[in-house]
């Protein structure tokens, strides 16, 4: 067994690794980074870099309004001689249209923008890297799992902060056994590693089906471990190593005396290869594969990659990937994202997908081993939730030679952020945690404070596995707060009136008030919600507005109303009773 020095850049949400050394133990051959350099970026490559430009010069995403007619769609396409190559049934109207040799995409854009049934259009951006104790023999070596002060690299590196970690052995009992399936969107997987290979997830209906046939239909021929979106195949091996460093950080094998260890126990790791082996892709392949797992039933991904400085300005839309995303928690999907390697505040310098306002995101920043915000990790009061162990991180990496397993330490958010989609995985796998938003308010509920994340991001802390896992993890979904009621019976002056109004959901007890109109004189509303007295307004309809406040400060408003109707004769009915 070998740890490869790690000679490829390592580009967008992780960091380049260089430097190495010899025997860590017997048979050992070591190669590590002692000191990263300056990180390559999470932005945008400029136009004239690798790959050549910031968007793909060959097709634009376009959606269309769900009234236009298919007629009118083609004609569009015909306008910029380009044809429909997807269309993603999770954002209804979406489609990628492949361009036709010479079409420019600022000019088919343009054309599109005029249409009235167009929706919107926007480039095809491409997207980047972002980069009991068990047995496991390398497990001493993943400080962000447990942290006793020793130094990374096989004590090359200065030593850390004691407990400066997410309190993974803590929370063995309490998880041991649970875990769930993560789809890693990212470069593949090298599910050859007998560390990792295990759990990587396979898809029952292609293993046990027909070569060469759609056994599952879902339009996908043979993806027995996931699919390759970036060659349109179904072999998602990682060619570049990143997809599996993060995959084995949410799921290597544990306990099984070899390696590392992942945060999920028993969970499994869903290969969704969206970036090729130099670590760009396509914002329309990380669309498609966030539909596969949806359509799955898969509940959590992370996305360890992204952009932020989007060139030409101009065509600066990008509603395709959020509408996705947005879709996806309409499927109960969470997706966990790296924040970001510039160093920046992404509340006024946005880093996508992190950054997108969706409640279904978990936006994730790095620390180092002494519990202090990783020197590259970007940060947002707003737009970053939480922060990871992201410095220094040895996890699996693609087989050197294509034989032997290997590990490496890579640094950046890349790295943070499945240490949080494990926690999500196996919060999911435990009842009756089946909610994202249960989910999400469990990992952010649960942080550990650090002075040194205070004011940086949303929670001011630092993933705790122990706090999150430890007791009942989720409370059974709570039902929304409603008034149940919506009308109230007439009354006449001068008369008793007594009705109790009635709400349902939220967390009880309840708190009545009026917060609008005015109920007829002689009436009051209680704060329990009784409405009683004797009516002395005059004859008149009383429009007016209550509230009521739950014990968590939820609340709910129902418009009502009180008619008060003419008061009966002294003698009523007399006229019958003197007819007898």
């Amino acid at each position: 067994m070998s740890l490869m020095s790690i000679a490829a850049r390592v580009v967008l949400l992780s960091l380049p690794l260089t430097a190495t050394w010899a025997n860590p133990g017997p048979g050992k051959d070591v190669a590590v980074s002692m000191s990263p350099p300056r990180p390559t970026g999470i932005v945008m490559p400029a136009p004239n870099s690798r790959p050549g430009r910031s968007y793909d010069e060959t097709s634009i995403l376009v959606r269309f309004k769900a009234a236009a007619l298919e007629s009118r769609r083609a004609v569009a396409r015909a306008q910029i001689n380009g044809n429909s190559v997807r269309a993603y049934s999770m954002v209804p109207g979406l489609e990628r249209i492949r361009l036709a040799p010479g079409m420019d995409v600022t000019k088919a854009l343009a054309m599109l923008r005029r249409l009235p049934f167009v929706a919107y259009a926007h480039p095809n951006y491409v997207i980047r890297l972002s980069q009991q104790l068990p047995d496991d023999a390398y497990f001493g070596e993943q400080w962000a799992l447990h942290n006793t002060g020793q130094g990374s690299g096989f004590g090359i590196w200065p030593p850390g902060t004691p407990d400066a970690d997410i309190n993974w052995p803590e929370a063995w009992l309490a998880a041991a056994g649970n875990g769930s399936v993560v789809a890693i969107l990212d470069t593949g997987i090298d599910y050859r590693h007998s560390d990792l290979g295990p759990n990587v997830w396979q898809n029952s209906a292609e293993v046990n089906g027909i070569p060469g046939v759609d056994d599952d239909g879902n339009g996908y021929v043979d993806d027995v471990r996931g699919w390759d979106f970036v060659n349109n195949d179904n072999d998602p091996l990682d060619g570049h190593g990143h997809g599996t460093h993060v995959a084995g950080t949410v799921a290597a094998v544990v306990n099984n005396g070899n390696g590392v260890t992942g945060v999920m126990w028993t969970g499994q790791v869903m290969a969704l290869k969206v970036l090729d082996d130099q670590g760009f892709g396509l914002l329309s392949d990380a669309i498609e594969a966030l539909e596969y797992a949806t359509a799955q039933g898969v509940r959590v991904s992370n996305s360890s990659w992204g952009y932020s400085a989007i060139a030409p300005a101009e065509l600066a839309a990008h509603q395709a990937l959020y509408d996705a995303i947005q879709a996806a928690a309409a499927v109960n999907h969470l997706f966990v994202a790296a924040a970001g390697n510039d160093s920046v505040d992404t509340d006024s310098m946005p880093h996508y997908p992190s950054a997108f306002d969706l409640d279904n995101i978990v936006s994730v920043a790095a620390t180092d081993n002494n519990d202090q915000l990783a020197w590259f990790s970007d940060w947002g009061p707003v737009s970053v939730d939480l922060a990871a162990p992201g410095q220094d991180i040895f996890s699996t990496f693609k087989l050197a030679n294509g034989t032997a397993d290997d590990y490496a330490w890579l640094s950046g958010t890349s790295m943070a952020s499945p240490h949080v989609a494990g926690v999500a995985g196996l919060l999911f796998g435990l009842p009756p945690c089946g909610n994202y938003q249960q989910v999400r308010n469990r990992i952010l509920n649960t942080v550990r404070p650090l002075g040194a994340l205070s004011g940086l991001t949303v929670t001011g802390g630092t993933l705790n596995i122990d706090a999150a896992m430890s007791g009942s993890p989720c409370a059974p979904p709570v039902p929304p707060l409603t008034i149940d009621t919506t009308a109230l019976p007439n009354t006449r002056t001068g008369l008793a009136y007594a009705v109790q109004l009635t709400a349902s959901g939220g967390s009880p007890p309840y708190t009545w008030s009026s917060i609008s109109g005015a109920l007829p004189s002689g009436l009051a509303l209680s704060n329990t919600g009784l409405i009683s007295g004797s009516v002395t307004a005059p004859v008149l309809l009383y429009r007016f507005s209550v509230q009521v406040t739950d014990s968590a400060s939820a609340t709910a408003t129902q418009a009502l109303s009180i008619t008060v109707v003419p008061a009966l004769p002294d003698c009523y009915n007399c006229h019958a009773a003197d007819s007898r």
